[in-house]
């Protein structure tokens, strides 16, 4: 009986032990994707307001700047009600430059249907992607610039010269952040 109660001892023991290095392991696993995951959260540069724009941080992911200081509390509407502005948003993704704006419609019967006109650029060793839609009441800039698995989204709304030079400080800006 004392033999029988032994074994029991040792395979209980046993159980435990390994039970143990379960927990063990998971946790070691959960704290190292947790470590993981906050180094690797996406998020934009720091970018200065150029002259006469304020800054207006939406998410790490976005970015608006207006001429105004307070940002107008619009509602649940589209983001053009905010009047003029400068629109810097930032995604991952596993497309070729190519196949991802083909996947969001700016290039392609969509595009054209909607009127848009588009071309590619290069800054620096960044292929950039520049397209103008002509909205219903004024035009849109947007340029993409695709570095290593990001894009970087910049929009001016509307598309006017007056704010062109603002408008590539800022693209500058996030592009020199990258080199």
């Amino acid at each position: 009986m004392s033999g029988s109660y032994s074994k029991r001892k040792k395979y209980i023991l046993g159980g435990v032990i390994i039970a143990a290095g379960v927990l063990i392991a998971a946790g070691i696993i959960f704290f190292a994707s947790q470590k993981r995951s906050s180094e690797n959260v996406l998020s934009l540069p720091a970018i200065a307001a150029p002259s006469g724009w304020y800054a207006h941080p939406i998410s790490n992911t976005n970015l608006i700047f207006t001429r105004d200081k307070i940002l107008p509390k619009i509602g649940a509407t589209e983001g053009y009600a905010y009047g003029e502005q400068i629109d810097v948003d930032v995604a991952t993704t596993t497309l070729s430059p190519d196949d991802y704006l083909a996947n969001e419609g700016l290039t392609g019967q969509l595009a054209e249907t909607f009127g848009a006109s588009s071309s590619w650029s290069m800054l620096g060793n960044y292929r950039i992607f520049t397209t103008e839609f002509a909205g219903e009441a004024d035009k849109t800039m947007s340029k993409f610039l695709f570095a290593s698995g990001t894009v970087y989204e910049f929009m001016l709304y509307p598309d006017n010269a007056k704010d062109y030079g603002d408008f590539q400080k800022i693209i500058d800006e996030v592009s020199g952040e990258l080199r």
